[in-house]
Order: structure tokens, then C-alpha cells, then sequence
């Protein structure tokens, strides 16, 4: 995978902490069908909030360069499931923190362009904000779609009650909560491509990723291995995290597990006002939930 030297550099800059040679290393490896166990560690670590960041219980784990990098390269493989190639355009339905600077959000901006990425906030969603999206997924015209699966629920239901021609985005990936069936449905009407689900959080970037005939696959090859105990909790393991031990770590969701296979998975539900922010100023909204 080639970049110029600039592109490099500026790509560099915009993330800062993991470099670019190191990610595409480890997403041709994986692609190759490798195992990769990280040996050599440089030290480098980087604070990470925690996925109990999302219901307000800031907590933060200590994570090395090195995994971040192969989580990375782990993501940009799990992508190419889908069927998009590294070059493709694609979008992050996704949410900025509230706390993001001005410098951050530029370099941030630089990253995406240089990545042929289109970012779209689903911060406090209306129908006007979720017009001016649908304009400008019309215009951008992306392979791949990734975004927390309530709020890309919440575009595609808005596609489908004001009976919009569909997007034609072949691939979305759904992330950030369960993924109930009636949501895939909306979002592959509205779309007019295939939904694909990942678990994945904060600590450890994609855990499990569904292939094209639906199988959620963990994703063993970067050094994940994830069972379930008698409670039916998952409990995942990295190897490759030096700066701070992940053995039978639970995240709060639960399933059922058959070898490199999550069989069932049932994340955690929240109730009443939407926890990802979506309706930041509309307060009597309550989250269609399936089955609450």
C-alpha cells in the first residue's frame, strides 16, 4: 500500500500518536491470513475512555502504541469484508466528543480527506440535519457506511418515512449498540445494500466482525479469544496489550460463544432518553427500542 511522502506526513500529524507504515503493515498481514502476536513494545502508551464513557461513567485503561496500531490495521481489514477496498470512499456516521478542539477537529478533518473518508456528526439529529446528510451521501456517493447502529437506525427510518429514493451505499457497517432486526431491515431498505454488524469497544477497537454469510467472527488474528461463562457473560482476552492486562474482561454484554464464532449476543439496553446523544435538545424523546 503506497502513499507519497507528503500524504504520509500529513496523515501522521493528523493522528499523531500511531504511525501509518505500521497500520498498513499489520492490514496486509492479517489480509495474508497471519497470526500476529506483538513481541516488541516501545513503551508508547496512550489513555483510552473506556465504553463506559457512553452512559457517563468516565473511566480510562492504559493501552499500548502497538495495539492501537494493529486494531487499526484490524478495522481497515474487517472493512474490506464488505467488499469496499482500501482507496474507496466511505463515511463515519459517528459522533464527535463534546470536549473536541478546534485543533482536534482539524486534524481530524485532514485525516478523513486523506483517507477519501466523509464525516457526518449524528449529534442532535433532525430532519433538516438528516436532509442536508442524505444531500451529501447523495453527492459523495460512498462504497461503506460505518456508524453506531441507533443513529444510522434513526437516517434510515427518516429515509423510509420521507420516501426518499435509497441511498445506494452497497455496505454499513453497524457498531456502538445491539443492532435489532428491525433495524437492519430499515437500514438496508433505505440504503439498498447489506448490513454488516461489529462488536467492538473502546479497549480493544473491533472485537468481532459478521462476514458475508452472517457469521460474527472474533477476530482471533490480532490476538482476541473471547468465551463465554455459565452466566452467559462474554469475557475477552487481548494479547496484545502490554500496558495493561485484558484476561476475561467483561464489558457488560452477553452471548453465547462456539469457538471463533459469538452464536449470540445481546448487548446492553438502555431505557428512556437516548444515551448516544442523539436528541441532545429534545428531552421527551424515548428511543424506539424493540421489544421495551
Amino acid at each position: 500500500m503506497k502513499h507519497g511522502m507528503i500524504n504520509n506526513l500529513l496523515w501522521n500529524y493528523s493522528h499523531w500518536f500511531v504511525e501509518r507504515k505500521n497500520i498498513d503493515d499489520y492490514y496486509e498481514r492479517l489480509s495474508n491470513g497471519e497470526s500476529i502476536v506483538i513481541k516488541d513494545f516501545s513503551g508508547k502508551t496512550k489513555h483510552i475512555a473506556t465504553s463506559g464513557s457512553t452512559t457517563g461513567q468516565h473511566k480510562y485503561v492504559l493501552v499500548n502504541k502497538e495495539q492501537l496500531e494493529l486494531r487499526m490495521g484490524a478495522e481497515k481489514w474487517t472493512n474490506s469484508w464488505t467488499g469496499w477496498e482500501v482507496g474507496d470512499p466511505w463515511c463515519h456516521y459517528w459522533y464527535p466528543a463534546i470536549t473536541d478542539n478546534f485543533y482536534r477537529r482539524f486534524r481530524l478533518k485532514i485525516a478523513y480527506n486523506l483517507d477519501n473518508g466523509l464525516f457526518l456528526s449524528y449529534f442532535n439529529l433532525d430532519d433538516d440535519i438528516m436532509q442536508k446528510h442524505y444531500e451529501k451521501l447523495q453527492k459523495f456517493q460512498p462504497k461503506l457506511l460505518v456508524g453506531y447502529s441507533e443513529a444510522v437506525n434513526v437516517f434510515a427510518e427518516y429515509i423510509l418515512r420521507t420516501k426518499k429514493d435509497p441511498l445506494n451505499i452497497p455496505a454499513a457497517i453497524t457498531s456502538g449498540g445491539q443492532l435489532f432486526p428491525e433495524w437492519r431491515t430499515n437500514i438496508e431498505e433505505a440504503f439498498d445494500g447489506k448490513v454488516y454488524n461489529r462488536y467492538g469497544c473502546s479497549e480493544f477497537g473491533t472485537i468481532a466482525h459478521e462476514d458475508k454469510s452472517g457469521k460474527m467472527k472474533v477476530l482471533t488474528k490480532r490476538g482476541l479469544s473471547v468465551k463465554n461463562d455459565e452466566e452467559g457473560k462474554l469475557l475477552i482476552t487481548d494479547i496484545n496489550n502490554q500496558a495493561t492486562v485484558f484476561k476475561d474482561h467483561f464489558l457488560g454484554d452477553y452471548g453465547k460463544v462456539d469457538g471463533d464464532e459469538i452464536t449470540e449476543l445481546k448487548g446492553k439496553v438502555k431505557s428512556g432518553r437516548s444515551y448516544l446523544r442523539i436528541y441532545q435538545n429534545k428531552e421527551s424523546h424515548e428511543p424506539q427500542v424493540p421489544g421495551n
